[in-house]
Formats: structure tokens, C-alpha cells, sequence
């Protein structure tokens, strides 16, 4: 009898799979509409949704993301408001600038490969970065960025180099964008990952997540008496701590939070060890152990003796 039941209701799983023609895979799908009206998506799942100014410029910038299965699915529109036209002499708008230079950097700094398509009235820019070539599940990242009406709108895609590029495939084939929300690409429109991109002087070389532009480590100022004196016991003192800074995936995707690392502080005054509780992507980890390494302290003591410790530091990273 119960192996009847089993058997039924195997029977029933199978029978709503045929009628629903894989439609329970993609329950989770959620439609987004940007705010400012110049596009909508579908990611594959729940949508993180973040605004951001530029200071001295007007208008409000706007992030989507959403992580599935090692993947992440970005979505920026940029005001690109009085940006001027050819022989135009008014001043450039800051998010431009801002937007462009960011994009130039990563350009510079990592291996990749662009392809600009004229689709309609749209020119398409694509672009494909490979962190790291040679490494075999290095990071890929495909772009695509499209200018609608006052928007500059930059659609991107994150995953390991070897995965399979079709969910990538859906989020940029689900996009429409301007009031009429037209249809951006047309089948077989969008280039294929290569695994190994050919560079040459337009395209730039380079390799791994290097820090972007920000201020280096402070200095810290010691006390008089730092030798301990017998009998003496004291915690641990943390002198200076070196400002962290951003790389440039960090800054182009926007990261913002918090690095939690686990330090342990010789006895010898010197950082032994470095565990990541809780960490960033694109880097941001990496520079926070870097600047951790070169924290000033003086040790913990006891009894007139200094030992070593362990305590979780803080890195806040922020745009």
C-alpha cells in the first residue's frame, strides 16, 4: 500500500512538471520596473534596490541586484542629463563624467573585449571582462550599456568563467527599455562568452582586482611608557588603523558595507594572523586584509608580560 502512494504521487510531481512546462523554475522571477521609467527587467530573483547622488550634480542615480546560484544581476541608470552634443559648448553633467571615468578605469585595468551594436534607434555597447585569464574559474563579467533618452542605463552580469551563460542570456533578452518598454535584443543578438579574449592597444590588458583611488593609512602616535612594567596588565591597544581602500570592481559596481576580520595581534607587536568573518565582493576583502596587516598596536599584557590576542576589526567601505 505504501508503496502504492509513493508511486502516485511520483506519478503526480511528474504530471504537473508536463503542465506547467517548467514554469515552477521560474516562480521566483520578479519583473522590475525602474523608477525613473526608462526600463524594466526580469531577474531571477529578489531585487535589492539602492539610489545614490553625485554632490554638485541633480538627479538620482539607481542600483538593482539580485544573486542567484552564483550568478549576480546588476542594473544602473545614471542621469546623463546635459551631456552636450557635438560642437556644443554647454559643460558636461558630473554623473557622465563620473560614470565614464569609472568605466575607462576598469577598461584600463582588466583584460576585455567590446562589441557596439546599432539595434534600432539604440547603440549598444557590450563589453566582456575576464579577471583573471589563465585561471579557470575566474570571474566574467558581461555588460551592456545603452543610452535611453536622459539615461545612461548599464546592465551587467556576474559569474564564474565555465558557467553556464544562459540565465545572463534571459536577464538581458527580458530588457525594454524607454516609455514604449521596446524590446532591446533581438534573438541571437548577444555576443557570446569566449574564454580567452585576444586584446589589443583599444581593448587594454590587465589582471585581478587592483584598489582604486583613495587616501592611504594614517599614522598613529605610541605612548611614553609602551614597555610594561613588572606586574603590569593591560588589554590590547590599537594605535591606528589605515583607510581602507576601494578597487576598482568595487567602486564600478558600487559595493557598500562592512569587512569583518578576525585579527590576532602578536605578543611581538606584529599582526600574525587574519581570518575574514564576514567579507565584500570584488576585492573589497582583500583590501581590508591588506590594510589590517599594517594596523599600529601594542599588544595585550599580563602580569608585565605581553601576550598575544585575538579581536574581530571593522572595515566600512562606502560610496
Amino acid at each position: 500500500m505504501r508503496e502504492k502512494l509513493v508511486k502516485n504521487l511520483f506519478a503526480v510531481i511528474i504530471i504537473l512538471l508536463v503542465i506547467t512546462g517548467g514554469a515552477v523554475a521560474k516562480a521566483d522571477a520578479v519583473m522590475k520596473e525602474s523608477k525613473d521609467d526608462s526600463f524594466s527587467a526580469e531577474f531571477p530573483a529578489d531585487v535589492k534596490e539602492e539610489s545614490f547622488t553625485y554632490s554638485g550634480s541633480e538627479g538620482i542615480g539607481y542600483k538593482y541586484f539580485a544573486f542567484l546560484d552564483g550568478t549576480s544581476f546588476y542594473a544602473f541608470s545614471y542621469p546623463k542629463a546635459d551631456v552636450p552634443q557635438a560642437g556644443g559648448t554647454d559643460s558636461v553633467s558630473p554623473w557622465f563624467v563620473e560614470t565614464i571615468a569609472q568605466t575607462e578605469k576598469v577598461f584600463e585595468e582588466f583584460t576585455v573585449k567590446t562589441d557596439v551594436k546599432q539595434l534600432g534607434v539604440f547603440k549598444v555597447t557590450f563589453a566582456q571582462i575576464i579577471e583573471r585569464p589563465g585561471e579557470s574559474r575566474t570571474g566574467v563579467h558581461r555588460i551592456m550599456n545603452v543610452v535611453v533618452g536622459d539615461r545612461l542605463l548599464s546592465f551587467r552580469v556576474v559569474n564564474r568563467l565555465g558557467d553556464d551563460p544562459k540565465a545572463g542570456d534571459r536577464f538581458f533578452e527580458s530588457i525594454r527599455v524607454g516609455a514604449e518598454r521596446s524590446a532591446l535584443l533581438p534573438k541571437g543578438s548577444i555576443p557570446k562568452v569566449k574564454k580567452q579574449i585576444e586584446t589589443d592597444r583599444n581593448n587594454g590588458s590587465g589582471r585581478g582586482s587592483g584598489a582604486g583611488s583613495g587616501s592611504g593609512a594614517g599614522n598613529g602616535t605610541g605612548t611614553e611608557n609602551s614597555t610594561p612594567s613588572k606586574g603590569e596588565s593591560r588589554e590590547l591597544k590599537i594605535l591606528s588603523i589605515g583607510t581602507t581602500k576601494y578597487t576598482t570592481l568595487g567602486r564600478y559596481y558600487r559595493i557598500s558595507g562592512d569587512v569583518l576580520l578576525r585579527v590576532t595581534f602578536g605578543s611581538d607587536g606584529e599582526i600574525s594572523a587574519i581570518t575574514p568573518v564576514k567579507g565584500l565582493a570584488f576585492g573589497l576583502t582583500e583590501s581590508a586584509i591588506t590594510t589590517a596587516r599594517n594596523i599600529d598596536f601594542e599588544p595585550k599584557v599580563e602580569n608585565g608580560k605581553p601576550v598575544s590576542s585575538t579581536k574581530v576589526v571593522t572595515f566600512t567601505f562606502g560610496l
